[in-house]
């Protein structure tokens, strides 16, 4: 058997890149993109900074909605990083404190209802005048509720944000079992960025 000269075998080549390159180069056509960033537990932290630093740099103040760490401890590492802490306002979801509301956060104590979330979201986006929402992260609110209605709940943020013409990310941990997640709320999503693994 002979061999065709005009047909080569394509070369993949395999590059890591951050949120920023990949949105950069085309991953969502849209000017307000709603991304879903589904990060290796390995390389997650890095890849939420980067993404918070890239919607910070390109649309403003923007919105950080924490389930998983506490709003005084994300203000102190992003400092540490460099991102200016008049670009970031935090609804902090994880802390059950009594601790007063200030002008950079508002603590919703552990709240679990998707509801409740979701309308917290909508009114300080509105109140505080911000341009993207960063959600931190769908793959904690698993643990508290079925895949079905984190789906619908993740369905909602994406819509809502696009009426109110806001940028946003959905952070999805990358687990064996929420393959079938990605899959779903990819389809709610203006891009798809995979970071590390």
């Amino acid at each position: 058997m002979g061999s065709n000269p005009e047909i080569q075998p394509t070369k993949v080549r395999r590059r890591l890149m951050g949120p920023r390159e990949l949105i950069e180069e085309g991953a969502s056509p849209f000017d307000n993109p709603v991304i879903l960033l589904n990060v290796s537990p390995v390389v997650y932290h890095q890849g939420v900074l980067d993404t918070l630093r890239y919607f910070s740099e390109r649309f403003g103040t923007g919105l950080y909605i924490t389930l998983n760490k506490p709003c005084l401890t994300l203000q102190a590492a992003f400092g540490k990083a460099g991102v200016p802490s008049d670009r970031v306002v935090y609804l902090d979801s994880i802390t059950n404190t009594t601790e007063h509301d200030t002008e950079t956060c508002r603590y919703l104590g552990r709240m679990r209802e998707l509801t409740d979330i979701c309308v917290a979201v909508m009114k300080l986006a509105s109140e505080k005048q911000v341009r993207f929402v960063l959600f931190d992260s769908v793959t904690t609110l698993l643990l508290y509720n079925d895949t079905k209605s984190v789906a619908r709940f993740c369905h909602a943020v994406a819509e809502k944000l696009r009426s109110m013409r806001l940028s946003g990310a959905l952070v999805l941990v990358e687990m064996e079992e929420g393959k079938d997640m990605a899959a779903q709320l990819a389809q709610f999503c203006d891009a798809y960025v995979k970071v590390g693994g």
